[in-house]
């Protein structure tokens, strides 16, 4: 273990360089080499790459790590909920058919003409890799390419092309092998006699079926994994190619009533007629993908190196979800079952943002998930203060009402409570209650991105009522310089102390739920009792705030304690992670600029330096709004310091640290990092009725980057671009519909006319008219009905 640890150590590297170090024009393909220097294609010459640090294919349906032992299905889990049957809760693990070339042990490649290696292509969405000279076969080239098809939700492809170069016959073997076990599962061998209904045999298709060995709630999930087989050596005339295609797919009782048959209808479909609809797969795939990331992406000119991490975070984010399969996003990405593969406030606080801006689609079915599970939600705020339940004070139940939702720290299928272990709830399940706020959060950012009414009426408002109305009940009153409440014993995001008094955090993000609610329900046309009550309960919810900082007693503006009493007397004071800096950027409940610095300065001496990846990437963008671009630089590289070379996988800690390397692909740092360009860079915020933009120099972010670009983002149905340089800022509607948008002073924007800006100057992007208030009354009369499911 000691020495795996170690081994991992030196392999980890963080992506840095100049084009001739990334791309080696020496070694790698030569038609690779225009993608690597385009950013879309990440290359390692290496055939060591420590194997926990190989990226992932995936499609938001299904992914695996490359050469992975395990396929990883969205919303498939195995284990009981409470962790009382001895499996708790965890993403299954589905075990693969492998087929590959075979090689000698010891081979080792070196200059070919064609050139070697292995890459990732983020553009297209494939693992890439060259190679030369299979045992008894020199001159034959190896090319394979693996990859999630988009368009096929099902499927896992490997495709191994082989070309002999050389002048005579030559004779490759194949290997392949597949497992009908897994500890996830009680599986075997699908029937014989199902398989060659669909016209295949035992010997040419490898079929498994079973069911999850413990249901998480009385729900075990069956599924089928198909698979054909590869011929045992393929024979190749002088300077003539042959692909094989290796197909996998994956069905499951969540996307089909008959799994092995669909699975088995699927594989025929693309393996008939030799092949022929499968030759297309590649071509649609990567078009599929090309269009994603025209819809949305960002841009860096200048650093190829911090262009390279900056795509690759955003694909990692991508091959984990889908528009149209809301089955939430974990920390450790749909490839793997770190922290078992469960959702977490990551997913709203950390991931979702930047996808709300670059993918709203995507951003959507986080949103979905949390509504399509509020029956549990609202079982536990039903149950809140019960033994083994999470903690809410004496006389809670007696006003909790029967649409509140409490969301669980740890979410999986249902959307019940997953964080138990031998059937008692964690501290994090029973003290973190901050996840409910946070949830709530995105969905007022997704409402005032989007105004998407019918989305606000059916799943916005149910959601956000829902969640004010556990807060409504779970404050307590306290007489503190006039009416006052407190939300006493809970866990903020610094998990190092616990349970605390009136969490900053904690507390902001319940007060933002309670008046997003009243607010919602007024937009919607609803007033009167419970709403006023949420928003007099907002107000008078007490925020920590002293007018002395500690260390710092000479320092103007005051700042915010972490929580109340803090810090604790005798204890030497540390934050695990982004906790109360949150409160300026991304709650922007602080607002005040000395009362920020004050904040950051003090915070920033405190935090564990071995802390998760995200951490960083909010000191920076709080330091851009602060406008101390010196300040900013180390901090924006820090949060992008834990992608690993050479294909910017996430580790959860930095190398320097003794937990390194924690979760991997840690995706949660991927979404904290992207968010300090979408929000940070950009200099965006979003507001209620318009979008903010105040952006920081490319130099802030301490890099080599001279020109930063949103290529598309989206607000109110359009497609927007802004590019940010040194001094002047550039801004470009490029399409869509929606309600025509002014650009700060200078009217109307035009769809694909440039609008050049002064970097220095704020600028306001908002709906030309705002909605009079006969519209409003016109919609309210047509629209109301009861929403409150």
């Amino acid at each position: 273990l000691f020495a795996a640890a170690a081994s991992l150590l030196q392999c980890a590297a963080l992506i840095s360089g100049d084009a001739k170090t990334l791309c080696p024009s020496h070694l790698m393909p030569p038609e690779w080499l225009p993608r690597c220097r385009s950013a879309n294609l990440l290359y390692s010459s290496s055939q060591e790459v420590d194997k926990r640090l190989l990226p992932e294919v995936g499609n938001g349906h299904l992914a695996r790590k490359v050469k992975g032992p395990s396929i990883f299905a969205a919303g498939l889990y195995n284990g009981d909920a409470h962790g009382s049957t001895g499996q708790a809760s965890h993403r299954a693990r589905i075990p693969p058919y492998n087929v590959w070339v075979r090689m000698d042990e010891n081979h080792k490649e070196v200059w070919k003409p064609g050139g070697y290696g292995e890459a990732l292509d983020v553009e297209q969405a494939t693992y890439l890799s060259r190679t030369h000279d299979p045992p008894g076969a020199k001159g034959v080239q190896v090319d394979q390419r693996w990859y999630a098809p988009l368009q096929e939700p099902t499927m896992l492809v490997h495709e191994i092309e082989l070309w002999n170069r050389g002048e005579e016959e030559k004779k490759v073997d194949m290997r392949q092998w597949g497992d009908k076990t897994s500890w996830s599962f009680n599986a075997d061998l699908a029937p014989k006699e199902t398989v060659e209904k669909f016209g295949f045999t035992r010997s040419n298709t490898h079929a498994v079926a079973g069911e999850t060995k413990a249901a998480e709630i009385n729900n075990k999930t069956s599924f089928a994994l198909v698979a054909n087989r590869a011929p045992e050596f393929v024979k190749l005339l002088p300077h003539r190619r042959e692909t094989i295609y290796a197909i996998t797919v994956v069905v499951t009782t969540l996307n089909s009533t008959d799994p092995l048959a669909s699975a088995l209808r699927t594989l025929s479909q693309f393996t008939r007629n030799n092949f022929a609809a499968a030759r297309k797969l590649h071509g649609e795939h990567v078009a599929a993908w090309r269009r994603r990331w025209d819809y949305g992406r960002i841009e860096v000119s200048g650093d190829l190196a911090l262009a390279q991490v900056v795509n690759s975070s955003l694909y990692y984010i991508r091959s984990s979800i889908r528009h149209d399969w809301p089955h939430g996003l974990s920390p450790g990405g749909l490839s793997s079952d770190g922290y078992s593969g469960h959702s977490f406030w990551d997913m709203e606080t950390w991931m979702y943002p930047p996808l709300l801006m670059l993918e709203p689609e995507s951003a959507k079915t986080v949103l979905q998930y949390r509504f399509d599970r509020r029956e549990h939600a609202k079982r536990k705020a039903r149950e809140c203060g019960n033994l083994h339940q999470s903690y809410c004070p004496p006389g809670y139940q007696s006003k909790v009402a029967p649409e509140a939702m409490m969301f669980p720290w740890e979410s999986a299928h249902t959307g019940a409570d997953v964080q138990y272990w031998g059937g008692r709830l964690g501290p994090w399940g029973r003290f973190e209650q901050h996840i409910t706020g946070d949830i709530s959060f995105a969905a007022q950012q997704y409402w005032y991105v989007s105004k998407d009414r019918d989305w606000l009426r059916h799943v916005g408002m149910p959601l956000v009522n829902g969640s004010a109305s556990f807060y409504f009940a779970r404050l307590e009153y306290m007489k503190r310089d006039g009416d006052s409440f407190n939300y006493r014993k809970v866990m903020g995001p610094d998990e190092y102390s616990w349970p605390v008094d009136n969490s900053g955090y904690t507390n902001a993000v319940a007060r933002k739920a309670l008046l997003f609610a009243y607010e919602a329900a007024y937009e919607l046309g609803f007033t009167g009792h419970p709403y006023w009550d949420f928003q007099y309960r907002a107000e008078k919810l007490y925020i920590p705030f002293t007018w002395g900082v500690p260390g710092m007693p000479q320092r103007p503006g005051g700042f915010h304690p972490e929580y109340e009493g803090f810090p604790k007397p005798g204890r030497r004071p540390q934050a695990k992670q982004a906790d109360t800096i949150l409160l300026a950027y991304p709650l922007g409940v602080s607002t005040n600029r000395e009362t920020n610095l004050n904040d950051l300065m003090y915070y920033e001496r405190i935090t564990d330096p071995s802390g998760p990846a995200m951490t960083w990437s909010v000191f920076a963008i709080n330091w851009f709004g602060a406008k101390n671009y010196q300040k900013s630089t180390g901090h924006f590289r820090k949060g992008f310091a834990n992608a690993q070379a050479p294909f910017g996988v996430w580790t959860e800690f930095p190398s320097s640290a003794p937990n390194y390397p924690g979760c991997i692909n840690f995706i949660t740092g991927a979404g904290g990092f992207l968010q300090s360009l979408v929000y940070g860079t950009s200099g965006m915020r979003i507001k209620k009725d318009w979008l903010e933009f105040d952006p920081p120099p490319p130099r802030a972010t301490g890099t080599y980057a001279w020109k930063l670009t949103l290529h598309s983002f989206h607000y109110r149905g359009w497609r927007l671009r802004q590019e940010v340089m040194e001094h002047k800022a550039t801004y470009k509607l490029l399409g869509g519909s929606g309600p025509r948008l002014c650009l700060g002073t200078r009217g109307e924007m035009r769809i694909g006319r440039v609008y050049t800006w002064p970097r220095e100057k704020k600028l306001k992007i908002r709906p030309c008219k705002p909605v009079r208030a006969a519209v409003r009354k016109r919609r309210l009369q047509n629209e109301r009905h009861d929403i409150f499911v």
